[in-house]
């Protein structure tokens, strides 16, 4: 398990990292936009990005899950790397930053959620010489990732709309 957070959190940091020190360079010039969202519009897109990062992970071993992680965390560092020496920043901090941290943990742990389940199809599949128990707690930490993923999600929409 530790694995697989580790692979999740370091492609997500990387990605964050990259983002922050090329968002300056890409020259984003503009205001931040401050318009009411709606909880009906936030969640059904995040639950589907969730839903994409599962099913294209699960087709490309994990590949695709990845690297739509990577850019998730790239788009915050960008954000985070465009503002950062503008008037606007602390506007961009405090209203970006709260709801995507806990949206990206969610959607890492739908990623994780992947891997656990790519093992457990491994071993099913192989004949690999697994006890019953191992194979349970595999497909458990699968499903347990997703929702939980799921629930970071929800959380993160709420935050988003109402703070």
């Amino acid at each position: 398990m530790k694995k697989y957070m580790t692979i999740v959190f370091s492609t997500l940091t990387l990605g964050t990292i990259i983002g922050y020190f090329t968002g300056e360079s890409i020259g984003i010039n503009q205001q931040p936009i401050l318009q009411e969202l709606q909880l009906s519009d936030i969640l059904p897109h995040n639950y589907v990005v969730a839903l994409i990062i599962f099913v294209t992970g699960l087709f490309s071993l994990g590949m695709l899950s990845s690297f739509i992680i990577f850019i998730n965390g790239m788009s915050l560092g960008i954000l985070i790397g465009a503002f950062k020496n503008t008037e606007y920043f602390y506007l961009v901090f405090f209203k970006t930053i709260p709801h995507a941290i806990v949206e990206l943990v969610g959607f890492s742990f739908v990623g994780i959620s992947v891997l656990f389940l790519i093992k457990y199809i491994h071993v099913r599949t192989t004949g690999t010489k697994d006890n019953l128990l191992s194979l349970k707690t595999l497909q458990n930490s699968s499903v347990k990732f997703f929702i939980q993923g799921y629930i970071f999600i929800t959380i993160a929409g709420f935050i988003e709309v109402y703070l």
